[in-house]
This record gives C-alpha cells, structure tokens and sequence, in this order.
C-alpha cells in the first residue's frame, strides 16, 4: 500500500494544479451536461476557409470503401460502422474518428459523405461519446473538406456546430501539452469557418501562449518526440496558411511564422539528409507528416529557416562524412506531461554512411501492455541498465513517477560527457557516459559507474542493431557487423548477442540484434570503420 502511494505521489506531485483542478472538474461536469447542452455555435453559418498549399495530413489507404478501414496496420471491415469499436486499442477508435481519410482524393465522395452523416447521427443522438482530442482532429478535417467540396447537410453543419460548443468549453486543461494546442488550432480553424472574430481571436492568442511554453528555446517540442513535433508543426503550417489569406485576423502572423522557422530549424538539425529522424521516445513512421512535405509547405509559405544548434531539447548532433548520431543527453522537460517519454537517458542512435545502424527500439503500442512497458524502459534503449532497472520509474502507458536527472559536465563540437543519477536512490550508483566522435573512422563511449553504497549491482550496456545491420563475427572482445563496422570493447565481463523485435511501425515487429556487455565499473565502446 505504501509503495502505491508513494507511486502515485511522485507522479502527481510534478502536476500543475490546472491538471489536477480539470480532472475533477471534468470528471463530474460531464455526468451533468450531456453534448446537446453545447448549443451556443448552433445556427451558425458555415463558409469555405482559404487553403493554399497542400495541408500535410497523412492519410493514404486508411479507408478502403464498403465499411473497410486500416489503421495502425491492422484491418477491419465493419458491417455497419461501429465508432465505438475497442477492439484494437484506443488509438485505433481515434483514428477511426479522426476523419483524415476524408483528405484521400482516391476515395469517392459518396462514401465519404455516408460516414459524415453516419457519424453526425451518431454523436448527435449519445451513442458516440465526445472526446475533445478526436474532435479537434475531427473539426479541421471535416472543415478542409468542406472547403474543398462545398458539401452540405443539415446534419452534418448541426453535428459541426455542436462538437465546436463542445470543444470550446471541454478544452483539455487536464492534460495539457499537445493535446491543448491541438484543441486551439481546431478553434482556429473553425473560428475562420464560421467568419466569427471573437473565436478567432481567442484561439490565436491562446496558440501563442502555448507555443510559447511548449517549444523550447532551440526549437523543439518539449514532449521530445519528433513524431509529435512535426504533427504540431504540420497543423501550425496549416494556420499560418489559413490565416494569410483573412488579413483582417493575421495580428499575429508574425509570431506565428518565427515560432514555425524555429520549428523547422530543430527539425532540420535531428534529420539525416534533411529526410528522416531518429525514432527516440514516442516515435513511429506514417503517423506525422514527413520532414520533407513540412519544409517543401513552409517554403511555399515563405517562410525561412536555418539548422538550430540543439540544446535545450536535450539532444545533441554529431555528424562527419560517415557518421550521423543523435544524443540524448536531456531530462523529462515536459514535467507535467511525460506521457510520451522513455527511460532513455544517454541512449544514441547512429546512422553509417546514411544508413541505420544503432536505433531506438521504436514504438509499437500505446496499450497498457508488456510490450508498451517494454518500449518506454532503459533496456530497450542504446544506454546502460543497472539491476535490469529503469533509470526512471515509467509505469501504466504515458506515466512516470520517480525521474532520473542529468549533469552536463563536458561539452564541445565532437564530445559531451554527462552524469545521471536515475540509479543513486536505490543502489547508490551514478552513471557518466561520454560520447566522442574521434574522427570520419571512429566513434567512441566511455561508460563510469561510480558507487557510494556497499550493494551488488550488474551494469550492462546495451546497443541494438537496426534490423538490416547483423553481426557476422564475434571474437573476443571485438564484433564485425554486416555493414563494415567494427566495435571493440575494452573492460567488458561478457559480452552477448540477443534476438530482439524492433518495433518499425504500429503493430509491426521486425526480428533484429543487440549486443549487451556487462562490465564492473567502466567500459569502453570504439565503433569504427574497418
């Protein structure tokens, strides 16, 4: 009983009292008024909203017609749409809800428009429950729609209406993060469709409170997920666009673009090749948009962006004609939402001659699973794990209670040395890690325990292997990898090849690698070019 409490304490604690305040509030509020109370967007005239460029809403092959759906790459065909369907998870019903799949043009408009109206009815009569993160994402997609097609119905326009009214007064003040800014662009967005400036105003003033807060000072989204990042950034490209074209509502214009450039720049500076990016933390592909459709929409926007020099996100980017890695050297920055972070401290990735070779274990579930559990612990990170340990106390699907907390001693162009003290409360044990990037041939890791406390630990170092990279010879202390790379161990005990799914989509697990060398008090790890 006490270590549940003492869980739930060092989760809540780091909460903002606005969080806690809506949970209750919440909670009972929805109990009382049921969705038809939202009536004060009722009636309201519903005109087209100016969009130039392409939105970058992924949202190819998600509907297949006749009632068949694929989301997460998982396939379900419905006989008629259940949009309650759990199924396969929470995401998968959001997804379901979302309406992106309206934006595929290979989809006839009369199947488009049957589910609108299914949907309409559905909500409007209580047999959908409203959640204000699907109908944020619902309302722009449902408006951009609109605006392309100019399709009309009364039930479609009330079921709009209500869902606004709805949204307006159920922001998610207890959740916070991106979960609110999506909530504001949606107000935004409704706001120039139903020509109404108080709306308008409100949401664009609230989108720079939030962006404010939630883009850190080298330009990247505090949650630390560059999936979610260019989600927010691909939304806030569709404002910046939508506002351009209504002068009249554009104060703010201005702040919006700088803030977006910095955005482009954090995202810029963690690509490789300006294309893709490490999947650190919540992170999976075909889910946000791709770096390359944000920066070819931001510059159709006009808008101008340099490589930001990374920070205070807690990464870092070592790069050379060979080598491209990305450090987490970071703590939870989001205190108060922590959802989408792993136990990852000092974890890398690394990139060989543009190519994968050391990577994050990725997501797979958002589920409250083992396989969830698994994706957000150290070990299934390039770091090192004491006791089978996390070095932060991650639990349930998006929470964390105890956090590790790091010290920058050493820093330059090519080398960052750190300490975390994630292991010192229950072992007594602080891990430093430095990283050197020696030359176009060799990349080097100097791992240090050092122990204030007379208690057996194991130390082990693990580094897992993209799945088109394997180890081909293993002597000694020294690995050859399929790719040419080289990996010498200097102080290891045992050194150890396991099997392991990488997780290289939602509900996609592919066979792969790792490499786990236990050691006593310091190891270190050369990989260079053979």
């Amino acid at each position: 009983m006490l270590r549940r409490l003492a869980l739930y304490w060092n989760t809540i604690r780091h909460l903002k009292w606005i969080q806690i305040r809506y949970q209750i509030i919440y909670r009972i509020k929805t109990k009382i008024f049921p969705f038809t109370y939202y009536k004060k967007y009722l009636g309201k005239p519903l005109f087209p909203v100016i969009i130039k460029t392409r939105p970058c809403i992924e949202s190819k092959d998600k509907f297949l017609c006749n009632n068949k759906f694929h989301f997460l790459n998982l396939y379900h065909t419905f006989s008629a749409v259940d949009w309650n369907f759990n199924e396969y998870g929470k995401l998968w019903n959001y997804n379901l809800q979302y309406f992106d799949y309206l934006l595929d043009h290979s989809i006839p408009d009369i199947e488009k428009q049957k589910l609108i109206e299914d949907f309409s009815a559905a909500i409007l009569s209580g047999r959908v429950k409203p959640e204000p993160y699907p109908i944020s994402l619902r309302l722009i997609n449902w408006i951009i729609y609109f605006s392309r097609t100019n399709y009309r119905s009364e039930l479609f326009e009330k079921a709009l209406q209500y869902q606004v009214g709805y949204l307006k007064h159920n922001l998610e003040f207890h959740i916070l993060a991106n979960h609110l800014i999506e909530n504001y662009y949606a107000l935004c967005i409704t706001g120039l469709a139903f020509r109404d400036p108080d709306l308008i105003n409100f949401s664009m003033q609230r989108i720079g409170k939030e962006l404010d807060e939630q883009i850190v000072a080298d330009g990247g989204h505090y949650e630390c997920s560059p999936m979610y990042h260019c989600i927010l950034l691909g939304k806030l490209l569709l404002i910046i666009d939508a506002v351009k074209n209504y002068p009249e509502n554009n104060t703010n214009l201005n702040f919006l673009e700088a803030r977006a450039n910095k955005m482009l720049g954090w995202l810029d500076s963690i690509c490789s090749d300006g294309e893709t990016y490490s999947r650190v933390n919540d992170a999976s592909p075909e889910i946000a948009p791709k770096p390359a459709q944000l920066f070819a929409q931001a510059a159709e926007l006009g808008l101008h962006w340099t490589k930001s020099n990374l920070k205070e996100s807690g990464y870092r980017k070592f790069c050379n004609s060979n080598f491209d890695i990305l450090i987490d050297v970071g703590n939870i920055i989001s205190s108060y939402q922590p959802g989408h972070t792993h136990s990852d401290i000092f974890n890398f990735t690394l990139n060989y001659k543009r190519n994968p070779v050391f990577i994050d274990s990725g997501t797979s579930t958002y589920e409250n699973n083992k396989r969830r559990q698994y994706e957000r612990s150290t070990i299934a990170h390039n770091s090192v794990v004491i006791n089978q340990d996390n070095q932060s106390q991650m639990w349930g699907s998006f929470r964390v209670a105890n956090r590790a907390r790091v010290n920058i001693s050493v820093e330059n162009n090519h080398a960052i040395t750190a300490s975390h003290d994630g292991y010192h409360k229950k072992y007594g044990a602080i891990h430093f890690r430095q990283f050197s990037l020696k030359n176009d041939e060799s990349f080097e890791i100097v791992d240090k325990i050092i122990q204030n406390r007379n208690c057996n630990i194991s130390s082990v170092a693990y580094f897992h292997l993209d799945f088109t990279v394997s180890v081909v010879n293993f002597k000694e202390n020294n690995i050859q990898l399929s790719n040419g790379l080289k990996i010498y161990f200097q102080n290891a005990n045992t050194i150890s090849i396991y099997n392991f799914h990488q997780a290289i989509e939602f509900n996609k697990l592919v066979n792969s690698q790792e490499i786990a060398v236990s050691f006593k008090h310091q190891l270190l790890t050369n990989i260079f070019k053979s």
